[in-house]
């Protein structure tokens, strides 16, 4: 599931999401109040308003961010989460690992 806006409940009242989903305030997009919903163990969500530097979307790009939504000078940024690192006991290296052969 790719991270998406939907407009918040007039009530404020939370609303259902996918399995794994969370959803978090977004601010206003085009003039309604949104809300993101998407899977934190899968993506990472950012946002920024006003004009970003060439600079500051150069590495925002970099770092595996992609302008995912825009709305005038308000950009929603995402990008995968990483994996987890894995220790080096379940790598098979450190101590107590065996030696390759």
């Amino acid at each position: 599931m790719k991270p998406y806006l939907r407009p918040l409940s007039p009530d404020d009242a939370p609303a259902a999401c996918p399995a794994g989903a969370v959803a978090e305030p977004a601010g206003t997009w085009g003039g309604r109040r949104m809300e993101v919903v998407y899977d934190p163990a899968r993506h990472e969500v950012a946002f920024t308003r006003g004009r970003p530097t060439a600079t500051e979307t150069a590495v925002l790009a970099a770092t595996g961010w992609w302008p995912a939504r825009r709305d005038g000078q308000a950009v929603m940024w995402v990008r995968p989460r990483p994996a987890p690192a894995r220790c080096p006991a379940e790598a098979g290296v450190g101590p107590g690992s065996s030696p390759a052969a």
